[in-house]
């Protein structure tokens, strides 16, 4: 909705004015003339929105809602890039609340102190039966399940749901640790989506690894935030038409070669970063940190995976290789995304991992 605004402001402010919506945008017939019936001019408002909006939307949200007291969002997974922007850039010092850990299958858990930083969440006993897959079991076809009882403080899981709608075992595919229990109801955190994982040789690498190695790598990058990211590997690549550019120099044939790092070559992780420069007196790309800063994710994603720092060492996975992209990419990803599936814009989430071939060729296009 930010982004929106940001980027949009000048048309939402005609249309608040004239108590319409553009008949530009693509919006169903019926419910535009629902819409417009509804909608009444508001000239003053369009002002004063236009006057808080020309300064800038440093602290916007407070702007403009002078009485807002909390947002509710999703703040776990995937969705913490963007929680963070809403901290620092759109909304600082006004709380991100989540209060339900849902999906598309139902509710399946309530937060039970909102207020916390960490959003955990206390499994609903009535409205689902739960069985739980330790994560080191997860690539089994049948493994054994715990029951909700049966669960260790501190360890990993897969969630396998029962309920009343038809679902019979279903296996949900969310990594979820246990972090205590309420009287006999298992809290737990979200931790990531299963398929989410980065895996050359079985070290498989979760998305919140990534996400803390992104978080520790662009805290040295003065005047630089981070818009998105998304992720894939060597393999994913060399079945795509797009060649890779050689972000890390090849090492000359001539050099003599253990059998390892001959076998290995093209084994590595890919990441592509959107970033926005902060600085407004930097042209967009020479605000951008260097080839040398770059490299110094792979430094910090060894010291958030154990697996993946002990594949490297053995010189049986190449460094990460990071590509930056075009401002608008991921906007841009996600409509291709959208429009090649059949997933609905309210459902989307951009996937940390791409795994689908043309996702991979698009965002290889988008280098800059």
């Amino acid at each position: 909705m930010f982004g929106i605004m940001e980027t949009k402001w000048e048309q939402l402010t005609d249309d608040i004015a004239k108590g319409r919506i553009d008949p530009e945008l693509n919006v169903e017939g019926e419910v535009h003339k629902q819409l417009n019936r509804i909608l009444q001019p508001d000239p003053q408002r369009a002002k004063s929105l236009v006057h808080e909006f020309r300064k800038g939307f440093q602290g916007i949200a407070k702007r403009v809602w002078p009485y807002l007291c909390y947002m509710t969002a999703i703040t776990t997974g995937s969705m913490k890039v963007y929680c963070q922007k809403l901290n620092e850039y759109y909304a600082p010092g006004i709380p991100i609340l989540s209060y339900m850990y849902g999906s598309s299958e139902g509710v399946i858990g309530v937060n039970l102190l909102p207020s916390e930083q960490q959003a955990v969440y206390a499994l609903l006993p009535r409205t689902n039966f739960y069985e739980f897959i330790p994560v080191g079991k997860c690539d089994q076809i049948q493994p054994d399940t715990l029951f909700s009882e049966e669960l260790e403080i501190g360890r990993e899981y897969e969630i396998v749901l029962t309920n009343e709608h038809g679902l019979y075992r279903y296996r949900l595919g969310d990594i979820v640790k246990l972090v205590r229990y309420h009287n006999n109801c298992p809290v737990v955190e979200f931790m990531y989506r299963r398929g989410q994982l980065l895996n050359l040789r079985g070290e498989k690498t979760p998305e919140t690894a990534i996400y803390q190695a992104l978080q520790d790598t662009i805290a040295d990058w003065n005047g630089v935030g981070l818009v998105d990211y998304t992720c894939t590997d060597s393999v994913m690549l060399e079945r795509c038409h797009t060649q890779p550019r050689q972000l890390f120099p090849r090492i000359p044939s001539s050099q003599t070669l253990s059998k390892a790092t001959k076998k290995i070559e093209f084994q590595y992780y890919v990441i592509f970063l959107e970033l926005e420069n902060h600085d407004e007196n930097k042209s967009e790309k020479s605000g951008y940190p260097s080839m040398e800063k770059l490299k110094t994710f792979d430094e910090h994603l060894r010291k958030h995976s154990s697996q993946y720092d002990m594949y490297r060492s053995q010189e049986s996975i190449a460094p990460t290789r990071v590509h930056l992209v075009t401002s608008g990419s991921f906007k841009e990803l996600k409509q291709y995304l959208i429009e090649n599936s059949t997933a609905s814009p309210m459902e989307f989430k951009m996937p940390r991992v791409l795994k689908r071939l043309g996702a991979v060729d698009f965002m290889m296009n988008r280098r800059l």
